[in-house]
């Protein structure tokens, strides 16, 4: 037998090509099936077909090696799309994480400027943005700070100047008013202070919310303001003590003077939410056509025809030092007359929205 050869001029082929075979005439056809191989030999002169018997065997070895290849592929593509997906993603997410505290007032840390190109660009762009406003910021608190110092120095040497005078002893009314308006115009430079500061630098430390509550509501008293208390169980967490007690004192004296009758605090834990809650509402006259969110602006003043007007920084102060603590401050008209402000704070591990009560 001569073996099989895979020229044109071979004296044996498949029976794909008979045109070309030199025995495709001359042998009967044998059509191949698909568990056999079929070849065209010359036995003793005469060509014959052959036909080679393929085990069932190899087809299964080779369809199943073909579908554990495929799943094998098909594994390392979705492994390695992932891992790409994941460094592209890890970059947005710290910038996502970085704007959301740069939204509530705080201060991130420079983001790495390696990964991908746009990424790393977007990244650089950032960290000089924050770079900038903290700048700006630092400027405007020592600018603040330097007016408050010009102005209370002449301020303290008027009131000796007045106090070693004879003016008391001559005119008391005189007197009582120009002290009144030294007391205006600092507790205007103060507010000015405490909207640029808010707290910021203030380290959190962890303190029991009702008994500062107590305490100030204590002090009201002793001016003769009585708070009706109903002060639910808040366990202990991390605030900011000087300015939550300058939240709680804001919004206190903001009812002093608007609301004057039906002074209450709220307070109570929404377990489910993982937030405190804090309300402080009284029945004076209420919002009437006030617009809430209007009266948080900075320089936005509430009250109305015979109320008494402020330098209209309080609610701003509010709001931005409760948003430093991660939370929120709503004005809204009290059921039954009057008005009231919410103060919602999460404690650690919130998983909800704001809690409904």
């Amino acid at each position: 037998m001569k073996p099989i050869s895979a020229g044109p001029s071979s004296r044996a082929c498949g029976v794909i090509c008979p045109q070309i075979c030199p025995c495709a005439g001359k042998a009967p056809i044998r059509a191949p099936t698909a568990s056999s191989v079929s070849g065209c030999a010359h036995l003793s002169g005469e060509p014959r077909w052959i036909a080679l018997p393929v085990p069932e065997a190899a087809h299964d070895d080779g369809l199943a090696t073909a579908l554990l290849l495929s799943l094998g592929l098909g594994a390392l593509a979705i492994a390695t799309a992932y891992v790409i997906q994941r460094h592209l993603n890890r970059p947005l997410a710290h910038l996502a994480d970085a704007a959301r505290l740069v939204s509530a007032g705080g201060e991130p840390g420079a983001l790495p400027t390696d990964g991908p190109t746009e990424i790393a660009q977007v990244s650089g762009a950032f960290n000089r943005m924050t770079a900038a406003l903290k700048e700006a910021e630092a400027t405007r608190a020592l600018m603040l700070a330097g007016i408050s110092h010009d102005i209370r120095t002449p301020m303290t040497k008027l009131r000796l100047a007045m106090a070693m005078s004879s003016v008391p002893s001559t005119d008391a009314a005189f007197a009582a008013s120009a002290e009144g308006y030294l007391d205006t115009i600092d507790t205007i430079l103060q507010q000015f202070m405490d909207y640029v500061g808010s707290g910021a630098k203030e380290t959190p430390v962890v303190g029991n919310l009702n008994a500062l509550i107590a305490n100030l509501a204590a002090d009201f008293a002793g001016l003769g303001h009585e708070f009706a208390l109903d002060l639910g169980h808040i366990e202990p967490f991390a605030f900011r003590p000087i300015s939550m007690m300058r939240i709680l004192m804001n919004l206190m004296q903001n009812v002093v003077l608007y609301g004057v009758v039906g002074l209450e605090v709220r307070t109570w834990t929404d377990e489910r939410a993982r937030r405190v809650c804090v309300v402080i509402a009284d029945r004076g006259k209420g919002l009437g056509r006030q617009d809430p969110e209007a009266l948080k602006q900075p320089f936005k003043r509430g009250g109305g025809e015979g109320q008494p007007k402020g330098t209209g920084l309080g609610l701003a102060i509010v709001e931005r030092i409760a948003k430093l603590h991660g939370g929120t401050l709503e004005l809204r008209a009290r059921d039954g007359g009057g008005a009231e402000s919410r103060i919602v704070l999460p404690l650690p591990g919130e998983s909800a929205p704001q809690a409904v009560r």
